[in-house]
């Protein structure tokens, strides 16, 4: 018996099409619930709007350890695919410098409460290689990525293959690795 219930309702469109919420709809369904409170929202929402909502609430849910939180990968996929619905331009990590970045990304960080550090952290992951972006989407951590880019470029490539294949597996032990490439190469 849960005493509180559904505190935060769901939020639907004039369609009954869930905008926000659908965890807490699908552990309503698992509790055998019948009923849930529904906040309809009778606004049409454009698309970016929508998606902007939706990135908000699981970023949150992310956050606060969720039920099912975002991998990077999503993360930084869902932020490039607001600079486009946003813009009309593709986000083109590596490519782009941090200020064309930036400029691309308007007012969204502040929307979905985050920096602009951090968005551009996430983009710059959709730029390494697909093995990186698979071992990240698996829940190896992005920030031994990020690690690895302040070790000289002729010793990055096999620092990361040995990360996605779970050789190194600490950060200390990439910071011992960076720290002995740029004293003794």
């Amino acid at each position: 018996l849960n005493i509180e219930g559904m505190i935060n309702g769901i939020e639907v469109d004039e369609n009954l099409m869930i905008i926000t919420g659908e965890c807490r709809w699908r552990a309503a369904k698992l509790n055998g619930w019948t009923e849930v409170p529904v906040n309809m929202n009778a606004n049409h929402l454009p698309e970016y709007e929508r998606f902007r909502r939706q990135m908000a609430e699981n970023l949150h849910q992310s956050a606060a350890g969720g039920s099912s939180p975002m991998n990077a990968v999503d993360v930084a996929k869902g932020y490039a695919r607001l600079i486009k619905m946003r813009t009309g331009k593709d986000c083109q990590p590596g490519l782009l410098s941090r200020q064309e970045t930036y400029g691309l990304m308007k007012d969204i960080p502040q929307e979905l409460g985050v920096s602009k550090q951090t968005v551009y952290e996430y983009l710059k992951l959709l730029s390494e290689p697909e093995y990186v972006l698979e071992s990240v989407a698996k829940g190896r951590s992005r920030t031994a990525y990020r690690e690895i880019a302040r070790i000289p470029e002729e010793y990055q490539e096999p620092l990361k293959r040995a990360v996605a294949e779970g050789i190194i597996t600490e950060r200390r032990s990439l910071e011992k690795l960076a720290t002995l490439a740029k004293t003794k190469p």
